[in-house]
């Protein structure tokens, strides 16, 4: 998914209402909560935040460079373990 359709279902997504019940459309609703979350956070500290994943084996590693590019976007510093 390219992150202009996800950032698209994201912005239809409403936050007073119950979370879904069925997958995918859970999972983007907590996205769009933890962003707010993110952003009361960083303007709290007045800094952008930073992240590190620890990933357990090859097999993840792919997935995890793909997330790192998108959580770089997001976040002051990405460390991968």
């Amino acid at each position: 998914m390219l992150d202009m359709e996800l950032e698209k279902i994201l912005e239809e997504i409403d936050l007073t209402k119950e979370a879904p019940t069925k997958e995918p459309e859970r999972q983007y609703y907590y996205i769009k909560k933890m962003q707010g979350i993110l952003a009361e956070q960083e303007e709290k500290k007045g800094r952008k935040l930073t992240a590190c994943a620890q990933t357990f084996g090859c097999q993840m590693n792919f997935t995890t460079l793909i997330s790192k590019n998108r959580i770089n976007r997001k976040f002051q510093k990405m460390t991968v373990l």
